[in-house]
Formats: structure tokens, C-alpha cells, sequence
């Protein structure tokens, strides 16, 4: 009997521990499903506007057509974290803040750039970094090496994003004007820089660091980065500005997979882990 009572020992020792670590879990998943509002815990589906367009953070694999990326994996992460359901909604970009403001969608779970113009409507979580790079052909790195090399190139940035205009000035007049280098000629185009890359229409162009990361994935021989992103900002998931309650749940959400390691684990699937950050934020974009 003894013997038997020995053997039992470390199996009823290991099943009591797999016991607590279920209902550690489920005390969890019950506490974050706390933190939502009433109605959510009641209904238990949030809606969520994503861009589905946007390669790695939310897209549709083109091989299956299903959801995919950054955002999905994460926000699914989430979701089973507070015991609810997300039902996604892919739009464009332009109808993503459009969406929140009319009550399409709960929250925005595309990549939204954390900008205090943006925070007089809205409030945001901040769950990953990024910034601008300035992207050659890998085949012209013999040549250009470093940011002086840049200086008297034709530079491209899309031309609907601001925000490049104003960094690849301001990195026009610290590291060419003031330097005494010929400036760089910058060039706006509406179709994807990548393209004009290769086709070689310009020989730099500035791409955000989600994107020329992924490229780099799919891509390993054809780009180089040049340096360290010019700027750095913040992406975050967007919640009309009263909506501090749901805000808060997703954020205690995202700080669960950071700490259990889901986090890390889907930034580096899409070779992300570059965005990476500790914890959770609030409005902490300055840019």
C-alpha cells in the first residue's frame, strides 16, 4: 500500500497543479470579461473595424482568402482572453474613423497612427512602435551606404502620407543642407514605392517599418534598410474618446498575451518583433 500510495504521489501532485493552473486561467478570462462594459458582457461580440488591405497587419492570405496578420492574430489573442467574440469588418482605410464616429464598429483594430490631432476625437491603445525607413534596391548598396549616400537622390514617398513629407524634410536639412551635401529630390507617387523601386524610378524611397519588414520576409534579396527609422511613432487601436471602459479591457486583454508570450510570438510569425513593446499604453504618441 505504500508503494502504491508513493507512486500516486507525484501524479496526484501533477493533476492538482494542472487543476490550478485551469482555473488560474478561467479566474482570468473572468476578471478581463469584468472589465468590459455591461452590454459586451452580456452580448459577448464586439464589432471591429480593420482595413484588411494592409500587409502584415490585416489582410487576407491570397492563397485561402481568409483573415489574416498582425491585428487579426492579436486582436483573436484578445478576444479569448475576455471570453468574447470579435466580428471583424474590412473597409478601406478612409471609412475606418468614419465607422467608429457613426457606430459601425465598436472599436478600430486596424494600425492607426497614435497622433495627438487624432486624440481630440478619439483615445487609442498603443500596441506596437514603428517608424520610417529609408529603403533601397539591395543591389545598390555597393553604392549607397549610409545617409550621406542619400544626399542629391530622388527619394519617393507616397503622397498621401503627410507625415513622410515632413520626416524626409526635416532629414533633407540635418543630413544634407547643414552638412553641405546636394539635397535630395523628393518625389510623390500614388503607386506603391515598392514598385517604383524596382522599376527603378527612383533609387531610396520611404517605407514605414511593419512594410519594409515584411517585404524583407518575402522578398530577403531585393531590399536593404538604410540606417535606423527616421522617426518613431505609435500604433494604436482606436476607441471614440468617452469609450474609456472597452479601451481599458482591450488594453488589460493585450498586457495578458504580452506577459504569456502570444505577443511575441505573432510579431515574429511576421518578422515584427521590431515593433515590440513592453506593455500596453494610453495616448503615448507624440508625433
Amino acid at each position: 500500500m505504500k508503494i502504491i500510495r508513493k507512486r500516486l504521489l507525484p501524479v496526484l501532485v501533477t493533476f492538482a497543479a494542472a487543476i490550478g493552473v485551469i482555473f488560474t486561467a478561467i479566474g482570468g478570462v473572468h476578471a478581463q470579461q469584468e472589465m468590459l462594459p455591461a452590454k459586451f458582457q452580456e452580448s459577448k461580440v464586439i464589432r471591429v473595424g480593420m482595413q484588411h488591405d494592409f500587409a502584415p497587419m490585416d489582410f487576407k492570405d491570397p492563397k485561402t482568402g481568409e483573415e489574416t496578420g498582425v491585428n487579426y492574430e492579436l486582436l483573436q489573442a484578445i478576444a479569448a482572453k475576455l471570453g468574447v467574440k470579435f466580428e471583424f469588418f474590412g473597409v478601406g482605410f478612409a471609412n475606418l474613423l468614419p465607422g467608429l464616429d457613426t457606430g459601425r464598429f465598436d472599436f478600430v483594430g486596424a494600425a492607426i497612427g497614435d497622433f495627438p490631432e487624432r486624440r481630440k476625437k478619439l483615445t487609442f491603445v498603443d500596441y506596437v512602435t514603428a517608424g520610417p525607413y529609408i529603403v533601397i534596391r539591395k543591389e545598390s548598396s555597393k553604392t549607397i551606404r549610409g545617409y550621406e549616400d542619400i544626399c542629391g537622390k530622388p527619394v519617393a514617398y507616397l503622397r498621401y502620407i503627410s507625415t513622410f513629407k515632413t520626416v524626409l524634410e526635416e532629414f533633407n536639412a540635418k543630413e544634407c543642407v547643414d552638412k553641405g551635401r546636394p539635397e535630395i529630390e523628393l518625389l510623390t507617387t500614388d503607386l506603391r514605392p515598392k514598385l517604383g523601386l524596382l522599376q527603378k524610378r527612383f533609387d531610396a524611397a520611404m517605407l514605414t517599418t511593419e512594410t519594409v519588414n515584411w517585404l524583407m520576409k518575402l522578398e530577403p534579396d531585393t531590399y536593404s534598410k538604410i540606417g535606423e527609422p527616421l522617426a518613431k511613432w505609435h500604433y494604436g487601436w482606436a476607441f471614440l474618446k468617452d469609450d474609456t471602459q472597452l479601451r481599458d479591457a482591450i488594453a488589460a486583454g493585450l498586457d495578458a498575451i504580452i506577459l504569456d508570450g502570444t505577443y511575441a510570438k505573432i510579431l515574429e510569425k511576421y518578422n515584427q518583433s521590431e515593433l515590440a513593446v513592453e506593455k500596453s499604453g494610453i495616448d503615448q504618441g507624440t508625433f
